[in-house]
């Protein structure tokens, strides 16, 4: 809908922009892209049919990515690390029952 101004559910035109405000914190959706750092995202509306897309500006893909990719490998990181000890844990009470 951003690049053709058409719905691509219903075929409409009367498509509404609701841009990020610079309050974008408070009201807008926002993704965290670092420390105290948002990306923010525009909304665009079929006033048709009521479908909604969000757009991130392509500026800001590079600050999203970095921090997500850090936090999916921090992520899987710590689940590698949770069930390591929860293994040892499995097999001390294996050994005290024995």
């Amino acid at each position: 809908m951003k690049l053709t101004k058409t719905c691509s559910k219903c075929g409409c035109t009367d498509i509404v922009e609701i841009p990020s405000s610079e309050f974008r914190w408070r009201e807008d959706p926002v993704i965290r892209s670092g420390m105290g750092s948002m990306v923010t995202v525009s909304r665009y509306v079929c006033c048709g049919c009521g479908y909604l897309e969000e757009w991130v500006d392509p500026k800001e893909f590079a600050s999203a990515k970095s921090y997500w990719n850090k936090k999916a490998s921090a992520d899987k990181e710590l689940q590698e690390l949770d069930d390591f000890w929860r293994n040892k844990l499995q097999e001390k009470k294996t050994v005290d029952k024995g």
